[in-house]
Formats: structure tokens, sequence, C-alpha cells
């Protein structure tokens, strides 16, 4: 009777996961916002939505209820996946469905949860980022090429909906290869399974190029960067844009950011030169940190501390007093911090064993260096709504910081002893 109750817990929490997201769904309402017509009106591979998976979705279904629905049921999929390997790893041990149940819950925090009500990308993107880590925890698990194959399969995903992300994907995928190889000591399937990333991440790329070098969102993106970004690319295009008398009355103005959204328009006619310069490619965020480097560090440094998961949608799926005790209003960093100590915690009380090898070490910095670069690209490229654009990149941190001390690491000796099952009753 032990036994079939333990068998028959993860389909009791599996039911009621989908039951209280569905009526979470249910009785809210979904949200628009300002580019919520790229993903209506547009055609899938337009430049204007590197990722075309929601582009897809959203001209597919055409209504709004549809695609939040869809959406509500991907992500929990998604989660139950992911919940389901992690229980999976940890041999279905009781702590370990504690902490499967905890990702659960954490879901449906505001910060996470709010984003499949409102119809922008960012909840197709937090779903590709969650199988992608449960396919890269079942690697470890399983060890076989065909769960490589699934991880590539999962990374590949993840780019074609979230360009953005190419590097993170492309770099976890070299350290799964030379893993992998270290384990397996297979040659053929290390290499395709990397080989098999990059036709995915030139895609990616070519996506992100054609967005960064079109005249019209390249213009826009200037413009956004002249205000959100002052002690860096707003100096540095000062220098060099000329004397523009009503653009610097507009920086300077009582509501600098709606007078020169309104001023971009005429911007051509009323300084020709400083328009010229500011559709350019000289503002391409490759070309001026490079011009400025020093400046641009700091000023991301004194940005990116700050950054922090902030829900734009006011859906709920639970009461905001308990979101705000499992995700708070703090910095992403400080967040994942707290959650790598608690997944950190658990890893010691399932007597998981953490080895700090070179390998382990050059890879977790590797990784961590990539997502700064990473985020660095983001934040240079637009100077609006940085919170929005890092999904999911913010919200897979703390995730990963939870369940990968005890997913990654192996069972230690005194842990391994053979534990007596209970008799059935």
């Amino acid at each position: 009777m032990w036994l079939r109750g333990r068998r028959l817990l993860p389909t009791l929490i599996a039911i009621s996961f989908f039951s209280w997201n569905f009526v979470a769904w249910a009785i809210s309402d979904s949200q628009e916002f300002g580019d919520t017509y790229r993903y209506f009106g547009s055609t899938i591979f337009d430049i204007q939505n590197p990722g075309i998976t929601p582009v897809l979705f959203y001209t597919t279904l055409e209504n709004p209820d549809a695609v939040t629905f869809l959406q509500v049921v991907i992500f929990c999929a998604a989660f139950l996946l992911l919940a389901g390997v992690v229980a999976a790893r940890l041999n279905w041990r009781p702590l370990g469905l504690v902490l499967a149940s905890l990702l659960l819950v954490v879901s449906m925090t505001t910060p996470m949860w709010s984003w499949n009500m409102f119809l922008s990308s960012e909840s197709l993107a937090i779903s590709c980022g969650i199988l992608w880590l449960a396919s890269l925890i079942w690697l470890v698990h399983r060890q076989t090429s065909f769960s490589l194959f699934l991880s590539v399969l999962a990374g590949a995903n993840l780019i074609v909906d979230r360009p953005q992300l190419t590097p993170v994907v492309v770099v976890v995928s070299g350290i799964v290869a030379i893993w992998f190889w270290k384990i397996r000591q297979r040659v053929l399937p290390t290499l395709l399974s990397f080989f098999a990333v990059l036709p995915f991440a030139g895609w990616g790329i070519a996506r992100l190029y054609l967005l960064s070098t079109d005249a019209t969102f390249r213009y826009r993106y200037s413009i956004d960067n002249l205000m959100d970004k002052t002690p860096s690319f707003r100096s540095h295009a000062i220098e060099n844009i000329g004397v523009c008398a009503p653009l610097t009355d507009a920086i300077n103005g009582p509501k600098p950011w709606d007078d020169v959204w309104v001023l971009k328009d005429n911007l051509a006619s009323v300084c020709p030169d400083a328009f010229l310069w500011l559709q350019g490619s000289k503002t391409s965020f490759s070309n001026w940190f490079l011009e400025i480097p020093t400046a641009t560090l700091q000023n991301f440094y004194d940005v990116a501390i700050s950054f922090r998961n902030s829900p734009y949608s006011a859906a709920r799926a639970m009461p905001e007093w308990a979101s705000s005790i499992l995700m708070p209003d703090i910095a992403t960093w400080l967040l994942s911090l707290i959650y790598l100590v608690v997944g950190i915690g658990v890893a010691i009380a399932l007597g998981r064993r953490l080895r700090f090898t070179l390998f382990n070490v050059i890879s977790t910095v590797l990784v961590l260096v990539t997502i700064v670069l990473t985020t660095l690209a983001i934040w240079g490229a637009d100077g609006i709504e940085h919170d929005r654009h890092l999904i999911p990149l913010t919200l897979l941190l703390p995730i990963a910081a939870l369940l990968l001390p005890a997913t990654l690491s192996g069972q230690s000796k005194i842990s391994q002893a053979p534990v007596p099952e209970a008799q059935p009753v």
C-alpha cells in the first residue's frame, strides 16, 4: 500500500497542478502591450521578430484566449516535466519530491506565471528554457546518446524561440559534449551533438543581425539608448551628432522620453546630421562599446546589479503575499544567490557529493561569463524594458541555482547504502 501511494503521489500532484493553473487562467484576462501587434500581425519570418515560434502560435490561433490557454498548457507541461526529471534524478526520495513540488509552487509565483497571460513572446521563452534545463538534468541522469540528442533538440528549440540566448546554448552545448566524451568515450555522438547545434546558432545570429542592421529598428533602438544610457551612449552620441538644439531641449525638458519620441519622427528634417548618425551603423552596440568600453561597462554594472524579475501583467496564480515570499522583489543576482544556498542545503541533506574538479570549476566560470556577456549584449542592444528583454534568462538563473546542486552532483558513498523498503500492508 505504501508503494502504491508513492506511485500515486506524482499523478495527484500533476492533476492538482494542472487544475490550479487552469482555474488561474479562467479567472484572468489576457493583456496586450505595445508590441502585441508584432505577433498577431506579422509574417513568421518578419525581421522584427527574431524568434519565430511566438509568431507561429499567435498567427495560427488568432484568438487571444486561445493563445493564453495554450501558453498555460505548455508552461504546465514544461514545469511538470522538469519536476519529474528532478524527482527521478533524486531517486524519488521524499526530499527530492519536496524539491520537485517546491519547483511547481515557484512556477506559480507572480513574476513567473503572469507572463502566461501577457500577449508577448516571454511565456513561450520561459517554457522553452525550462524544457532545455530538464533535458540537461535528464542527460546527467541517463548519460545515453539519446538523452544527448534530446538536449541538442531542446537547445535548438530555445534558439529558434529566443535567438538572444544563442551564446549561452552554444557554450553549454560545448561543455556538455566534452563532459559526455569524458564519461562515455564515444567520439561520434559527442561531435554530432555539438555540430548539430551550430546551424541553429547560425540561424539565431542571422536573425539578430537582420534586425540590428535594419535602418528603421536601428534608429528606434538608438533613440532608446540615447534616453536610457546617459553616462555611456548618450555622452558618446552628443559628441558625434553635432549641434541639434531641438534634441537637446527635448532631452533636458520636463518629459524627456515623451518629447524625444515625438521629435524622432521629425528629426530628419529638423536635424539631418543627427538623424543620419543615429540611423547609421556606428550606433550598433559592438561599435560604440569599442569606442567607450570603460564608460559602457561601468554603466552596465550600475544597472545590472538592479535587474529584477518584475511582472508586466496583473494576472495571479497565487496570493501576492505567498508569491513575495517565494520570489521577492529583489535583484536577480541576490535572488539567485538565495536559491543557490537553498539548493546546496538540499543537496547536502540528500547526501549528494559536491565535487570541485578543474573541469567543473572552468565550466561554471565559462557559463557565468557567457551569461554576463549575453546580458551585456541584450542590455546594449536596446534602451527600454530590460527586465522583459532578459526573460527567460533572469528567471532561469534562480531555478537553475535551486536545482543544479542536487541534480548535477553524484550520490555520496554513505548515502548509497541500501535502504530497506517498507513492507506492504
